[in-house]
């Protein structure tokens, strides 16, 4: 055997155990699959002047090993008043219709984008006064990417106490 024929086998070999690392790697292990883990939450703060400051929290976990490119994130909260009557909705497989905005907004600038490297967790914090009259709030998160979107949603009751 030559050493040109053993060069060429080894390459062959070098080119075959790559092929079928990259293979393993790519659809057995699913490592290019989207793995962000997106949810929002709300924290009651505290009451000033009988209006209670408010923190929306987005947590954004990039789990996988490839960056992502945030293209959209907005947010929508809404509440339900004390006066205000259970009405379940049609259109929504009969969720209860929360039906006062007190916020809608994106959480980047209009030219901006977050990129999400991997292994990476961002959080993104908006601080806001609503009335004391409202029982419960419904926060609502969609995050859009290249190669899909994700949306997350929290009901909460408002805090009877202004601790």
């Amino acid at each position: 055997m030559t050493a040109d024929t053993i060069i060429s086998a080894l390459t062959l070999a070098t080119v075959v155990l790559g092929g079928l690392w990259a293979y393993y790697r790519l659809y057995k292990r699913r490592e290019h699959v989207v793995r962000l883990d997106f949810t929002v939450d709300v924290r009651f703060i505290g009451v000033q002047n009988d209006q209670w400051l408010v923190s929306l929290d987005a947590h954004v976990n990039n789990e996988g090993l490839v960056r992502h490119e945030i293209t959209k994130f907005e947010i929508d909260l809404r509440c339900l008043l004390n006066t205000d009557p259970l009405v379940a909705s049609s259109d929504v497989g009969g969720q209860v219709v929360v039906p006062h905005v007190l916020l809608r907004g994106s959480g980047l600038p209009p030219d901006w984008t977050m990129t999400h490297r991997a292994r990476s967790q961002d959080r993104v914090l908006v601080c806001l006064c609503h009335s004391g009259e409202t029982s419960f709030v419904l926060l609502h998160g969609y995050l859009d990417y290249r190669n899909g979107a994700h949306t997350a949603e929290l009901l909460a009751a408002v805090p009877t106490s202004h601790q």
